[in-house]
């Protein structure tokens, strides 16, 4: 099966409510185009649907890093806040954060990530 077949299969998975089904052929399209961080940013919106937070925040994980090295700064952060939105304690998504966030010209992120950031105590 071509790319192209591939990833229309993955789109129909994914409009039909079949989550889990989707993400394992979004994951087929990351082999075969691992430099593609768009296919990473699908991915991990399968898994959140198919209720795989730890999965979607790794994919989005390493769709960040990708971003970052195609030195595309706004796009590794927006993929980091939402890794982070759904893995807020993730000691080691907070460290790329602050790694990507010091690499970055012209950049600044507002405040510090949101692991980071204390909780009110109830």
């Amino acid at each position: 099966m071509d790319v192209r077949a591939m990833k229309e299969e993955a789109a129909a998975l994914y409009l039909k409510g079949k989550y889990l089904k989707s993400a394992r052929a979004y994951q087929d399209l990351i082999k075969a185009q691992p430099n593609d961080p768009r296919l990473r940013l699908r991915h991990s919106e399968a898994c959140r649907r198919a209720r795989q937070p730890g999965l979607a925040a790794a994919s989005l994980h390493a769709a960040a890093l990708l971003f970052e090295s195609q030195g595309q700064w706004s796009c590794a952060h927006a993929a980091l806040k939402l890794a982070i939105e759904l893995q807020p304690q993730s000691a080691r998504l907070a460290e790329t954060y602050r790694a990507i966030e010091a690499k970055s010209p012209n950049l600044r992120f507002a405040g510090p990530p949101p692991a980071i950031e204390p909780r009110p105590r109830s």
